[in-house]
């Protein structure tokens, strides 16, 4: 009788389990010729090239330089927005000159201590009817000799611009035509724009006021309303090309007809009354530049 024979048979799970086992020393051995490879293989680079050095320290520079500029950038930066200044309060403009002068509140008399007035025969006697004591001028002066004619004065007889010089005036009226009809208005303004001229350059801060002659009584054959009218425009023209006042002291002495009023015209002399005097004292301190 035969043996049975038995079989053992091993279980799928056992004959397909893989069969791994971790080695640390060949770990290290693998981690070390990785290492000696690359470091051959440097050398072997190194060795072939010979700029390869001064191209790392290239790039190193390189890179220092990128750090150092943007570095310096951003202080420039910060420097230059520290050093803007702050914005400051907007200085308000001055105003602009209105031509004549319109109508303002009324002035202390003592406005004329600060004032003072060049003038031909047409005023100078305003100070005898007025308060008004700084009067400049003489019965010889008129607008075209204004730059030449010399004057008596307490700084000895010198030219009007002369005088001015020495006075510096805060406020300057100034009344000159009696030479209307004698001379032409070209050279009466245009010797009158040479002073102002020099007065405005030399004395900048001097308030400049030009005055407008008064009309006549009556028209004579040279002297008329229409060529005084003619003037007086020309006087505005002028006062604004230097951005100076002018104030109308014609149309406070007319009358109704356009001629010189009654009360203010005196027969015996030809001249203004005291009363036409007044009112052109008047009308500056109510007339005046704030």
């Amino acid at each position: 009788m035969s043996k049975k024979r038995t079989v053992h048979r091993v279980s799928d799970s056992k004959k397909n389990k893989p069969f791994v086992r971790f080695n640390f020393w060949l770990m290290v051995i693998i981690f070390g010729l990785s290492f000696i490879a690359c470091f051959v293989l440097y050398m072997i680079a190194a060795n072939l090239d010979d700029n390869f050095f001064d191209f790392e320290s290239s790039s190193e520079s390189s890179s220092e330089a990128s750090e150092s500029s943007t570095a310096d950038t951003t202080s420039d930066t910060q420097e230059d927005s520290e050093s803007v200044p702050e914005t400051s309060e907007s200085i308000p403009a001055e105003s602009p000159v209105i031509n004549p002068v319109p109508e303002s509140e009324r002035a202390d008399d003592t406005y004329f201590d600060n004032v003072w007035l060049l003038t031909d025969s047409t005023l100078l006697d305003i100070k005898f009817n007025t308060s008004i004591s700084n009067v400049l001028g003489s019965e010889s002066l008129n607008a075209v000799n204004i730059n030449e004619s010399k004057i008596e004065s307490v700084y000895g007889t010198i030219t009007a611009y002369q005088n001015l010089q020495i006075i510096h005036p805060e406020n300057l009226y100034i009344m000159l035509g009696s030479d209307i009809g004698e001379s032409s208005v070209d050279d009466m303004i245009n010797s009158y724009d040479t002073f102002i001229a020099n007065v405005k350059a030399n004395m900048p801060d001097t308030k400049i006021y030009i005055m407008q002659i008064p009309p006549v009584y009556t028209d004579s054959e040279t002297v008329t309303n229409d060529k005084i009218n003619q003037y007086n425009s020309r006087l505005i023209q002028l006062a604004d090309s230097y951005s100076s006042y002018c104030i109308d002291t014609n149309t406070i002495l007319k009358n109704n007809t356009g001629t010189l009023d009654e009360q203010y015209y005196s027969y015996d002399s030809d001249t203004l009354t005291s009363k036409a005097y007044s009112a052109v004292y008047e009308y500056i301190l109510t007339h005046t530049a704030q």
